[in-house]
């Protein structure tokens, strides 16, 4: 009978010093026993720019479709992750034509 394997929460993370909002982008270095130079800034990975965790933001991204892939192409300028999977979704608009005038437009282009 093998034992159960138990997952970090958010509580264990935070216990071992991992980023979290509170030493995000602009914080400074923390005790002589964190192992950065005083002065020194550190950069928070996992920070985006709306309140909300990075993995929940990225999923949000392909929630509407390319509308809401668009909107997080507006809003988030922090995260480089979010940004992808914003314009991963938003790219699928290329694959829509509207009716009638997305045939004619197609054939414009392709003879351009």
């Amino acid at each position: 009978m093998s034992a159960a394997i138990r997952l970090p929460d958010d509580d264990d993370i935070e216990a071992i010093g991992a980023p979290s909002s509170s030493t995000g982008f602009g914080a400074t270095a923390g005790p002589a026993g964190s192992g950065a130079p005083p002065g020194t800034v550190r950069v928070n990975k996992f920070e985006t720019a709306m309140p909300i965790r990075l993995d929940i933001e990225a999923a949000l991204c392909y929630v509407l479709g390319a509308v809401s892939g668009i909107l997080f192409l507006i809003l988030e300028n922090k995260n480089d992750y979010v940004r992808y999977q914003a314009y991963i979704n938003a790219d699928s608009l290329a694959r829509y034509e509207l009716p009638f005038i997305g045939s004619l437009a197609s054939r414009w282009v392709d003879t351009e």
